[in-house]
Parts: structure tokens; sequence; C-alpha cells
């Protein structure tokens, strides 16, 4: 607290107005960003579709891993809370992914067709996976 309090140029006894511990004001912090932003969520839609299907899906993997880069020691943060247990946590990671994990199945369920590549993948395993 005394370190999150000096880097915000207020007292310990300021952020205990707003907040009761660490922990919340990192969820209040985490819970402002989306993996599932509208910007992620277009280039998502538009992926693997039409004449330029590979070009855009390159441009929602860069602006995917883009988005990591920027807010990856939140999202870590997060995961490692959720991972450990914390339903706090869990239940804002869900949120933060649900939109697009839910774009991305669907798209894996349009493209199965008998004999294809992706024909006996589980949807949502598969849309996990590219997320991953």
């Amino acid at each position: 607290v005394a370190d999150i309090a000096k880097s915000a140029e207020t007292s310990p006894a300021t952020f205990y107005l707003y907040f009761p511990d660490v922990s919340e004001a990192v969820l209040a912090v985490i819970a402002e960003v989306s993996q599932s932003t509208p910007h992620l969520l277009a280039l998502a839609a538009g992926a693997g579709e039409g004449p330029d299907a590979d070009l855009r899906a390159q441009e929602f993997v860069h602006a995917y891993i883009a988005h990591w880069r920027n807010h990856g020691p939140l999202f870590r943060v997060r995961n490692l809370a959720a991972d450990e247990g914390d339903e706090r946590f869990l239940k804002v990671r869900n949120e933060a992914v649900r939109p697009l994990l839910d774009l991305l199945t669907q798209k894996v369920e349009k493209s199965q067709v008998p004999g294809g590549p992706a024909a006996h993948l589980h949807p949502r395993s598969g849309a996990a996976g590219l997320l991953g």
C-alpha cells in the first residue's frame, strides 16, 4: 500500500478510503482492461474469411499480441490469482475473455466440414487454444 500510495503521490490513508486492500485496487484496474476490445472483436470477426482471409487473420494475431504486450502484467496478475482460486479474479477474467472466446468458438464451428482439418476439433477448446 505504501508503494502504491507513493507512486500515486498520495497517502496510505487516502488509499484506504477507496480500497480495503491491494487486491481490490488491482481488481479495479484489471476490470477496466478487457481482452475483448471492440477492435479485437472486429478483427476476429473478419479473420479467416473473404479474399484476404490470411491477411485478416494475421492482423488479428498481431493486434492481440500487441494488446497482451501492453497489458500483460495486469493479465498475468489476474490469471495467477484466478488460477489460485480467487473467485473475484476468475470472474473478471471470464468477463474479459468470454466475448472473444465465444466469437472464435463460432468461427471454429463454422470451419468444421467433414474431412476437413478441424472436423474433430472441440470448438471451445480450439478457440481457447487460439487465444493461448
